[in-house]
């Protein structure tokens, strides 16, 4: 068993080594007590080192920064892409230690360098996203582009937290030059949330997201599954929003309906007023009425695994309104999506303002179903997880 070990540390020295982010020293940080290694299991300094080799090779490869985007890229993966970059840095300046004392300040200053250089590249992005032209797309693209900017707000936070905490003593007296920039992000979640929810439709199929709205009617698993944790995002994540741009005046509400397509709105009303503040029940309303719909869709197959979407057969030419016509199609990004978001709802609802009431965890059931199907694990250790997080909940 030491000689396994050693291979192990030796492995993972040799890794660290021949890593182009050996220079940051990265000390990884263990926060699940129970964990345990295995034979099979990755060193953390490995995972490490292919995880930041990637982003090194997705920015050095395929990122212009004189047009601030990924020209081989569409305006989606692009979004998905930068998404990657802020989920990267929050691994960074979260999971990692950073050592932001005085007797390592060469360190310190280093990993500061590499993570403003690639926050660097999410400012040029948001410049460089097509946004107009996304605007135009379905709704899907536009859901991509509200989860980029959710997820750098919450890499922004953090890694300001962090900082601020550190160079006060703990006082939080400075900010990080980051906060800047979460207005602009903000509010570009917004616009592209309340422009996606104009695809929530009651007319066919009981509700429901439509893909496309240029397209013949079709309701796809991953455009509900984006709604639903785009809607989720903006509820825990979204900091508020003053912004007056594009709308005509201050005091103008956002319209977000059509007259045949309203989104799930608290009591149904056609306008959202204009200063939103964090945590607008407009968000979770909307995450639970897509969830409710969707966990009712019958979109779902015998082994628990979401089809592709419905279409509405003889649509327009007949009066069916019903999703009769079903894709079997399987993809795996399908998967799983509609459960995380609820679960973290349920995860944080101690801490949350007033909500609808939550008896039970509404991510659960998905990401059981999905895991199973996926053999995922036995039925007895999947159980056993949920108790944990459960309690850990809160519950």
């Amino acid at each position: 068993m030491l000689v396994l070990w050693a291979v192990v540390v030796l492995t993972a020295t040799a890794v660290q080594a021949l890593s182009p982010w050996s220079f940051l020293h990265l000390k990884p940080k263990d926060k699940i007590n129970d964990r345990t290694q295995t034979q099979e299991s990755l060193p953390d300094s490995q995972v490490l080192h292919e995880m930041f080799t990637a982003l090194e090779n997705m920015q050095d490869a395929y990122f212009q920064h004189w047009v601030g985007t990924w020209p081989d890229g569409i305006d989606w993966t692009r979004a998905v892409m930068s998404t990657h970059i802020a989920a990267t840095l929050r691994v960074l300046s979260d999971e990692l230690e950073l050592t932001l004392t005085n007797d390592i300040v060469n360190s310190s200053s280093t990993k500061q360098d590499a993570i403003s250089g690639y926050f660097a590249d999410i400012i040029a992005y948001y410049f460089g996203e097509d946004a107009f032209a996304i605007r135009n797309e379905a709704y899907d693209d536009m859901l991509w582009v509200v989860l980029n900017w959710l997820e750098t707000i919450q890499f922004i936070d953090e890694h300001s937290r962090l900082l601020s905490h550190v160079a006060s003593g703990g006082n939080s007296l400075e900010t990080w030059y980051g906060r800047r920039w979460t207005p602009a992000f903000a509010h570009r979640a917004r616009i592209f949330w309340e422009l996606a929810a104009r695809g929530w439709d009651t007319k066919l199929c009981g509700g429901g997201m439509l893909w496309n709205p240029r397209l013949m009617p079709y309701k796809n698993a991953i455009t509900n599954q984006l709604f639903i944790a785009a809607s989720v995002g903006m509820f825990l994540h979204f900091p508020g929003d003053s912004n007056t741009s594009p709308f005509a005046t201050p005091n103008s509400p956002i319209d977000t309906q059509t007259q045949d397509q309203p989104h799930p709105h608290p009591q149904n009303t056609t306008q959202i007023p204009f200063r939103l503040l964090p945590h607008d029940r407009t968000f979770l309303t909307s995450a639970l009425t897509a969830h409710a719909w969707l966990a009712s869709s019958n979109m779902t197959n015998a082994d628990g695994l979401y089809t592709d979407g419905f279409h509405i057969s003889g649509y327009p030419s007949s009066r069916n309104t019903a999703c009769d016509e079903r894709d079997e199609m399987l993809y795996t990004y399908n998967q799983g999506n509609d459960g995380v978001p609820m679960d973290e709802v349920w995860l944080r609802k101690e801490d949350l303002p007033a909500q609808p009431p939550l008896t039970e965890d509404p991510g659960q059931k998905p990401l059981r179903v999905r895991e199973r199907a996926a053999g995922g694990g036995d039925p007895t250790a999947l159980e056993e997880r949920d108790r944990k997080r459960r309690r850990v909940g809160g519950a």
